[in-house]
This record gives structure tokens, C-alpha cells and sequence, in this order.
């Protein structure tokens, strides 16, 4: 069982994978878009990646405000990349690194790119 709450949609967590080319291994900030079904350390949930990196707005990202609360870490304002999705498991969060929410409006921005993105209308 882990030793923290478990993460509930719009959540942000933390956990340590490769870029979007499969490369370099780090630290990356996640919003949970359907969060783990039972508190087993395999347990997945599905998150969207969120850069720093960018300087503006694409088609395929959301901006994320730092609103998002000090404990996630998010020292200025950064993007969901919306076709960078991934599934996690419970036991790859990194509890240190802290955790913050992302604003409904703006995880109802996330599900209507990704609609777009997958062909969808919203």
C-alpha cells in the first residue's frame, strides 16, 4: 500500500520517464485523467505529461497556471502535452517531489484538445 493518498482526476504527480523520443530518463510533472482503480502498487493510471520547455501554446498543449499550488513544483507557467500520453503505475509516483490540482476549466481544456486530437468534436 502506498504510503500517500491516492490521486484522483486533475491531480498532479511526478514520476520518472523517458522524453517524447524515448531518451533522456527524468523527473516529469502528470496530470491524472483516470486515476488508479485499487491502492495495489501495480495499480495504473492513465496521465497526461506536462512541459516546462515550451514558449507558447500548440495545437496539441494546454496551458497549465502555477496556480496549481507550490507543492507541485511547477515554478512557472507550463503546458499539458496532449498527445503525450501514458499509463503509470501507483509505485512510479514520486511522492517526494509533491503533488498540486489542475483548475476544471482547464482539465476541461485538456479533454477537448485530446478530443481534437483524436478526430473528435467536442
Amino acid at each position: 500500500m502506498p504510503s500517500f493518498k491516492l490521486p484522483i482526476v486533475g491531480t498532479i504527480v511526478w514520476a520518472n520517464r523517458p522524453d517524447q523520443n524515448n531518451r533522456n530518463h527524468r523527473d516529469h510533472p502528470m496530470i491524472v485523467l483516470e486515476p488508479p482503480k485499487s491502492d495495489d502498487p501495480d495499480a495504473e493510471m492513465i496521465v497526461v505529461v506536462i512541459s516546462g520547455s515550451l514558449t507558447e501554446e500548440k495545437k496539441d498543449t494546454c496551458c497549465v497556471r502555477m496556480r496549481s499550488g507550490p507543492t507541485a513544483h511547477l515554478k512557472k507557467e507550463c503546458w499539458a502535452v496532449c498527445d503525450w500520453v501514458l499509463s503509470i503505475r501507483v509505485d512510479e509516483i514520486i511522492a517526494s517531489r509533491g503533488r498540486g490540482f489542475v483548475a476544471n476549466a482547464e482539465m476541461r481544456e485538456i479533454y477537448i484538445v485530446m478530443d481534437e486530437l483524436a478526430g473528435n468534436n467536442p
